[in-house]
């Protein structure tokens, strides 16, 4: 499995690398508790995931997205490339919502693919 990906998202450019085991490891328990029983689910997409984080409170909500944001990078045009830190999230997601989840659902899924595969 490669270390970095990179996905189209609502028709934005996305790169991602893997979070270390640790930091892995503490993502998973997050998202388990997150989604509870959508987990389960054998045909966990983005869609059902979506689903489940509709039900986290805000301040877990940033935590992922600040963990996440540390490892994956928009791009912004111009082939410039920004990491998501949590300033960048706030600049790049304003009226995008749906783009931020979209990016979101599509890290957790990269990050922890062989765990929910």
């Amino acid at each position: 499995m490669s270390s970095q990906h990179e996905e189209t998202v609502d028709g934005v450019r996305f790169r991602m690398a893997k979070l270390g085991g640790v930091a892995g490891r503490e993502l998973a328990l997050r998202v388990m508790r997150m989604i509870g029983a959508a987990a389960a689910s054998p045909n966990l997409d983005g869609a059902t995931m979506l689903g489940a984080l509709a039900q986290v409170t805000p301040s877990e909500l940033d935590a992922l997205a600040d963990m996440l944001g540390k490892v994956s990078q928009m791009n912004v045009g111009d082939d410039r490339w920004v990491y998501l830190q949590r300033s960048a999230q706030d600049e790049h997601f304003a009226g995008r919502v749906k783009l931020q989840f979209g990016w979101l659902a599509a890290a957790v899924k990269f990050q922890l693919a062989d765990f929910f595969g």
